[in-house]
């Protein structure tokens, strides 16, 4: 199974633990009205897994994001892709600066998985996570933090009080795609830029830590227990 159809599938499964796990609750807790999971192929290329309404009518679209490859390791930071590279070496938008995109909130995923499983992988693939993605299934997965961020009010952020408007983003991916060892803008306490040379779409990405979105008060965090 490539590399695509195993990351494919643990988003899959992850999708059936949060539809029997996570949206209920917030159904339950009088959050929403009610959820509906995705299939159609377009929608889901314009950012949206997921549609929540709520209770004044209105519609809100989710886009799932999640740390599948860093399963139990309690990650202090989330990868948000800016550009990337398709097949033939051409330079597209990543999911936070596509205008095609439609999204309202993303909802960032540090998922865990159970003790036992976990230690059967690490004894049969070792550390490399993304060998494990093929064979994980929803039952697998246990307790994960889920953050709700406002694609505009991260934007705004990032441009108001940082000077990083979508423009100087790009001028920053520029840089850095001609010179992947450039430094200029891959230091900060708050954000660092990384590109990911080990896989063939070349991803830069902006590595924003939590403590920067609680900061500025952009999420909505829940923690959720599985059933």
């Amino acid at each position: 199974m490539s590399n695509f159809k195993n990351d494919l599938n643990s988003e899959n499964e992850l999708a059936k633990f949060l539809d029997v796990n996570f949206y209920p609750q917030l159904i339950k807790k009088n959050y929403i009205l009610n959820f509906e999971r995705i299939y159609d192929k377009s929608l889901q290329r314009k950012g949206v897994d997921v549609i929540l309404h709520t209770k004044d009518n209105k519609t809100i679209t989710i886009d799932e994001k999640s740390s599948l490859h860093y399963l139990n390791k309690h990650l202090p930071t989330f990868a948000f892709e800016l550009s990337y590279l398709d097949k033939y070496k051409n330079t597209h938008d990543g999911w936070l600066l596509d205008n095609s995109k439609i999204t309202d909130f993303y909802a960032l995923i540090w998922p865990n998985i159970i003790d036992k499983k976990y230690n059967k992988l690490i004894k049969e693939y070792g550390e490399n996570q993304k060998l494990w993605q093929g064979v994980i299934k929803s039952k697998d997965f246990c307790n994960m933090e889920i953050w709700f961020i406002k694609k505009s009010e991260l934007l705004s952020v990032l441009k108001d009080e940082y000077n990083l408007s979508k423009s100087e983003l790009h001028n920053i991916c520029t840089i850095i795609r001609k010179d992947p060892t450039n430094k200029i803008y891959n230091e900060t306490k708050k954000f660092k830029f990384y590109i990911s040379t080990s896989y063939t779409e070349k991803p830069i990405n902006i590595i924003i830590w939590k403590k920067f979105l609680e900061y500025h008060s952009l999420a909505r965090k829940f923690k959720l227990e599985k059933l």
